[in-house]
């Protein structure tokens, strides 16, 4: 005998799979919200031409689902250094877009200058902030964006197309 499992049913949920290391089971919503179960898929019962098939299908799923949003070139490549690892972890955690090292620099030096001010001292500047921080790696950097004047100036840098393109409109 199946034991019928416990799901919370999305309002317009009408069908539920649940994955197991060798199968997926396919439940639909019945009266009164009971599972009823419609079948199995059985892993190792796939022919290789359906196991290809659905890897690559799940793949590509997964990646076009992570580029929401974002920019894929942001996205792809790491997840392609992910699963090209060996890794069994299909989540990607940590890695999130690249950083524009240079708008970073720019955005600190932008609130760099009302906390110079209120110290009474000169701000530095973008290009001495890239020489302090050079060796920093990226996820050290990207903490400096919870300092809402370098997040909100960092925002304004990298949606007019990174710093190349805000130090090109002044010339």
């Amino acid at each position: 005998m199946r034991a019928t499992p416990q799901v919370k049913w999305a309002a317009n949920q009408k069908l539920e799979a649940l994955q197991h290391s060798d199968r997926v089971e396919f439940w639909a919503r019945g009266a009164g919200n009971t599972p009823e179960f419609l079948g199995e898929v059985m892993f190792a019962a796939l022919s290789d031409a359906v196991q290809a098939r659905a890897m690559s299908d799940g793949i590509k799923k997964r990646i076009n689902d992570a580029c929401a949003g974002k920019n894929p070139a942001d996205v792809v490549p790491a997840f392609c250094t992910h699963y090209n690892s060996g890794t069994e972890a299909w989540e990607l955690r940590g890695i999130t877009s690249r950083l524009d090292r240079g708008a970073m620099f720019s955005a600190m030096h932008e609130a760099d200058k009302a906390f110079a001010a209120r110290k009474g001292r000169e701000p530095r500047t973008a290009e001495q902030f890239a020489a302090m921080h050079q060796s920093t790696p990226d996820d050290v950097l990207r903490l400096r964006l919870a300092v809402p004047e370098v997040a909100a100036a960092y925002a304004m840098l990298t949606a007019k197309g990174g710093s190349e393109a805000v130090l090109a409109d002044f010339e």
